[in-house]
């Protein structure tokens, strides 16, 4: 599960009440929530992550809705566990774990259960796909590959009619398992959606085609000249208005070889 040894503190009583009733304190939640999560089969959270919430406590991560963090599960040992928080607009969780069933794929996480307020899942360890640009800058051909592996993962979930409305902006909606260039995942389903239409590849090719990395054009990292710019902009308007399958595979697979020579 994790690519690297680290140190972390279990959440004693005061401070995992804490987190489970995130951003309020209530001892009826507390309980609640704490009685809910024994029967789900986590035993104990721990302060882990960049995210400080308070006295340095350390959450994965922290959003409108929810709070994520590594917990110890009775039978899968640490995991992600995502928290709706008791302020959040979003009335229940049960949705995003259903998609996440339903997206089974070696480029998303698992999900082992879920209820109105929690959702427990592989924790992947690695590096955003923003940091792995940023570390393998210099890299044409890691870098290439691991865009093209993000496209396989985009066509994977496309195919699953699964549209990730998030991974508009992936720089943080997509981890490198231990920073490799072929084990993209994809973490957000927040907003994801079932549809008969859906177009992950078309934006990560939006990503690829404009997006910037400390100052720099996703573009010119992997050096796409204008001719191959040109050919890329043709696939995906193409793309946009297909739904066979095939012709998705084909398509995507031409984008490939533009990343690959």
């Amino acid at each position: 599960m994790f690519c690297r040894s680290y140190s972390y503190d279990v959440l004693d009583k005061e401070n995992l009440c804490r987190v489970v009733c995130f951003p309020s304190f209530d001892d009826v939640c507390c309980r609640s929530r704490v009685e809910e999560l024994t029967k789900l089969g986590i035993e104990y959270m721990y302060s882990f992550g960049d995210v400080v919430l308070w006295n340095g406590v350390r959450v994965v991560g922290k959003g409108h809705a929810s709070v994520i963090v590594l917990a110890h599960h009775a039978v899968y040992g640490d995991i992600g566990l995502k928290i709706r928080r008791v302020d959040s607009k979003r009335l229940s969780l049960e949705y995003e774990g259903f998609l996440l069933e339903k997206a089974v794929s070696r480029f998303t996480p698992k999900v082992y259960a879920y209820s109105r307020d929690f959702l427990l899942r592989e924790y992947v360890d690695g590096c955003t796909l923003e940091k792995f640009v940023v570390i393998n800058r210099y890299s044409i051909e890691t870098v290439s590959i691991g865009l093209i592996n993000l496209l396989k993962g985009a066509l994977e979930l496309d195919l699953l009619g699964i549209d990730l409305a998030e991974i508009s902006k992936p720089l943080k909606q997509v981890i490198y398992r231990c920073c490799k260039p072929d084990e993209p995942i994809f973490i957000d389903f927040e907003s994801a959606k079932i549809s008969l239409k859906p177009l992950n590849i078309t934006k990560i090719v939006n990503f690829l085609i404009n997006g910037v990395i400390e100052g720099t054009k996703v573009r010119d990292i992997v050096k796409l000249n204008e001719y191959k710019l040109g050919k890329v902009l043709e696939i995906a308007k193409q793309y946009k208005n297909v739904v066979d399958k095939e012709l998705r595979r084909k398509l995507v697979e031409d984008l490939i070889a533009l990343l690959r020579d």
